[in-house]
């Protein structure tokens, strides 16, 4: 068969002090619920029930860092091969096409992982938006699943445990996380009403453990301070941006970043722009559609002009969950996002998924501005918190290490619509909109 790459030797820190680069599970005598046993060469390797586990062909654990998934999933899928043919069974040309390369590629991506357990995974704050979704696919593949948040209950079924805690009560926090001995940690919770400061994520991170293989951290576009086309190795905002919300995400991945340079701690933090889709908790997506259901007018500041960049929560998700699987995510910050648009296109995207053609009306920002308007509360003129100053990102390097592209822009709209359309209907004043159009004689 074909002979497989060598693999380099995992980069990290080392010495006293360094984070383990692998799970506290893969000790020389693990072999349990898992599923992992290993060989005299220090290689870990699955058991495969009713079967004799094959040891030579898996990497050592802590090789597998420098490792691209997909090439461990092609790596895997030759394993797998190899594994039919020592044991005499037909190969893909000798039975069903179908049937066998479905077989491959389940096995292939069992071997292909870096780990071989159902991942023991805390989701902060996993019961609204992102989080919702990330804890959803993990629980989907078989990962033991629990959410913290602050009310008691949720429904994303039984198979989803939960803990009950104030992401401020540090204590409480810091307790549940020692007792609880996480696999990965995905952090995807603000506190919008009292901000949540960067000593809460690293009293969560340090809380974690040295089991711990990976910790999320769901940060924003808004962690770079403002400006367009910011790439990921663009400096952070100030720890004195006015702005609370940049400021405690700059922060917080800031403590992270030097907790790994320090002792490699396996930190990962994702930066999105403007969040879409299903379960959106903002009224963002649907202030649009409310006023096109209503036959109402839209308003535009300044005439739509302003740039703004958005991505859908599946895309958000499932970059949680690719960065628990790729070795190569450690100690690295992601874009995300579809290509930047205007204000006026972003509307008229809305409106062709409505199928209908929304009515624009070109508004001074500073009319809007003086008959009460507000980006963030009460008289919205232009959705919650999305009349900002233009904000963008470069995307590619997600795609890159992790292989993630954004899905299509209009049917993750087409899709949020649907939900939309299953809520109730919220009442809207539009008096204020009534003032403004008085205003400019329309």
């Amino acid at each position: 068969g074909p002979s497989l790459p060598p693999i380099p030797p995992a980069p990290g820190p080392s010495g006293p002090g360094a984070f383990p680069l692998s799970s506290a599970r893969f000790r020389a005598d693990a072999v349990g619920p898992a599923g992992l046993e290993r060989d005299a060469g220090d290689r870990i390797f699955p058991a495969t029930e009713g079967e004799e586990s094959q040891a030579a062909e898996l990497p050592p654990v802590a090789a597998c860092g420098a490792v691209a998934l997909r090439e461990r999933l092609e790596e895997g899928s030759v394993l797998a091969r190899r594994e039919d043919e020592d044991r005499g069974r037909p190969g893909e040309d000798e039975e069903d096409p179908d049937r066998a390369r479905e077989r491959y590629e389940a096995r292939g991506a069992r071997l292909g992982r870096w780990y071989d357990f159902e991942m023991r995974v805390l989701i902060i704050g996993g019961i609204q938006f992102m989080g919702r979704e990330a804890a959803r696919r993990l629980a989907a593949r078989g990962d033991e699943v629990t959410v913290l948040h602050r009310r008691e209950g949720h429904d994303l079924g039984p198979a989803v445990r939960e803990l009950r805690a104030d992401r401020a009560d540090l204590p409480r926090v810091e307790r549940l996380l020692r007792e609880q001995a996480f696999d990965a940690i995905v952090d995807t919770a603000y506190d919008w009403v009292n901000g949540t400061p960067p000593g809460h994520v690293e009293a969560a991170a340090r809380a974690a453990g040295p089991q711990l293989t990976r910790y999320v951290f769901v940060s924003s576009i808004a962690a770079y301070g403002g400006g367009l086309d910011r790439d990921e190795d663009d400096p952070l905002a100030p720890d004195d941006v006015p702005n609370p919300y940049a400021r405690h995400k700059a922060a917080a991945e800031r403590a992270l970043f030097r907790m790994h340079a320090e002792n490699g701690f396996p930190a990962v933090t994702l930066r999105p722009p403007f969040v879409y889709g299903p379960r959106q908790p903002f009224y963002r997506e649907a202030f649009f559609w409310d006023r096109m259901r209503d036959g109402r007018p839209v308003l535009l500041p300044d005439g739509g002009t302003t740039l703004m960049q958005w991505v859908c929560v599946d895309d958000v998700a499932e970059a949680c969950v690719r960065a628990l699987d790729e070795p190569g995510a450690v100690g690295q910050a992601f874009n995300l996002g579809h290509p930047p648009v205007s204000q006026r296109a972003f509307v008229e995207a809305l409106g062709r998924a409505a199928g209908v053609a929304p009515a624009l009306v070109s508004a001074p920002r500073e009319a809007i501005l003086a008959e009460g308007g507000n980006a963030f509360a009460g008289d919205l003129y232009f959705g919650e918190v999305l009349d900002l100053p233009p904000m963008t990102e470069t995307v590619g390097k997600v795609t890159r290490v992790l292989g993630l592209s954004p899905g299509d822009f209009e049917e993750g709209l087409r899709r949020s619509r649907e939900w939309y359309l299953a809520q109730p209907r919220r009442p809207v004043d539009y008096a204020f909109e009534d003032r403004v159009l008085a205003r400019l004689g329309g």
